[in-house]
C-alpha cells in the first residue's frame, strides 16, 4: 500500500501516544512528511509537528535522525527495540563516528544516566576515587594512540582533548572481545 499524506499522517497521529513502541515508524514517517513536503500547509517542518502531533521540535527531528541512522547501518529492529528510544536518540550521532557495535553494546547493559555520562566523556567516578597514570611514548606511538582514542570519540579542545577517558575506556572493551596481547617484561 502506497502512503499518502492522509494516511501518513494519521498514522503518525495514532503514534504520537506510544512513541516508546513506535519510535521507528515514527522516525520512517516523520522522514517521509519532511522529505516530502507534507508539512507545506502550516508554513514549516516545524510548525507541523507542533501542530498535528503537539511534539517539539527537536524531538521529531530526533526520531527522524535516529530512524536514518538505523537505516544506514542496516540495525535490526530487535537491537533498537532492546535499547529503546531514549538511548537511540543519545547515540545515534555517535553511530557514524566510531565503532557502532560498541555504542550500542554499552546503550544495551548501561541506564540512561550512565550512557549521557560516557558520551560526554564523564567517568562518573568522584574526583577521590581516580588515578592518574603517565605513559612514556614517543612521537609516532602518541600520534597512534590519538588516532586510535579519536576513533573512540576522543575530540580535540582549545587545549588539549576532550572525552579522553571515556575514549580509552571504550578502546579497552573493544580489546576485550580480542584475546590479550603478550607483553614482554620490561628488563
Amino acid at each position: 500500500m502506497k502512503l499518502t499524506r492522509r494516511t501518513a499522517i494519521a498514522r503518525l497521529r495514532r503514534l504520537s501516544v506510544t512513541i516508546e513502541s513506535s519510535h521507528l515508524e515514527m522516525g520512517d514517517l516523520l522522514c517521509l512528511v519532511q522529505g516530502k513536503r507534507w508539512w507545506s500547509p502550516y508554513g514549516s517542518f516545524r510548525s507541523f509537528v507542533e501542530a498535528e502531533l503537539s511534539l517539539k521540535y527537536r524531538k521529531a527531528a530526533a526520531l527522524c535522525a535516529t530512524a536514518r541512522k538505523v537505516k544506514e547501518l542496516r540495525l535490526s529492529r530487535k537491537t533498537v527495540t532492546e535499547i529503546g528510544w531514549s538511548k537511540m536518540m543519545l547515540i545515534a550521532p555517535r553511530l557514524g563516528e566510531s565503532d557502532p557495535a560498541l555504542w550500542l553494546d554499552l546503550a544495551k547493559r548501561e541506564s540512561t544516566a550512565t550512557l549521557t555520562q560516557a558520551l560526554r566523556g564523564e567517568t562518573g567516578m568522584d574526583p577521590e576515587s581516580r588515578r592518574a597514570r603517565m605513559f612514556y611514548l614517543t612521537e609516532d606511538e602518541n600520534d597512534e594512540l590519538i588516532d586510535a582514542l579519536a576513533q573512540h570519540g576522543l575530540e580535540r579542545a582549545k587545549r588539549g582533548y576532550r572525552n579522553k577517558e571515556a575514549a580509552l575506556m571504550a578502546l579497552v572493551h573493544l580489546s576485550r572481545s580480542t584475546p590479550p596481547r603478550k607483553f614482554k617484561k620490561a628488563a
